[in-house]
């Protein structure tokens, strides 16, 4: 497992927040530039107000504040679990240009693999009896 920085565990942070959607956390990301700014997000009230709702940046100060967010962490770790998030070189061109593409992919295993041809299977949580 690899070594990881406070712009990971920021980025982690970011998305472990239940209420933003896709879009949202990276718009956020944009303007931090850095996950490691997440620890201050209230430097950045100001920066984020035009993306979110006063709701939606208590959400953001409120976690980091809990032991949630490191225990979620810690499983994590323990279950080889493995993440990038869009800005990295690893993140696949695929995905990275959807409508909506995920701000963090969690994986395990080789990471590599998903810059391969592939063939993706979608089912429906509601289907229909035809």
């Amino acid at each position: 497992m690899r070594e990881y920085t406070q712009d990971d565990y920021g980025w982690f942070y970011l998305d472990s927040i239940d209420g933003l959607t896709q879009y949202e956390k990276i718009k956020v990301a944009t303007v931090l530039e850095n996950g490691a700014k997440m620890f201050e997000i209230d430097k950045y009230i100001s920066d984020i107000s035009s993306i979110l709702d006063k709701d939606k940046i208590s959400m953001l100060t409120a976690k980091r504040k809990s032991d949630e967010l490191k225990n979620s962490f810690n499983k994590m770790i323990k279950k080889n679990v493995d993440f990038i998030t869009i800005n990295s070189s690893e993140y696949p061109d695929s995905l990275k240009h959807s409508p909506v593409p995920p701000f963090i992919l969690y994986y395990v295993g080789d990471i590599g693999l998903l810059n391969t041809k592939s063939v993706s299977i979608v089912g429906s949580r509601l289907h229909t009896n035809y």
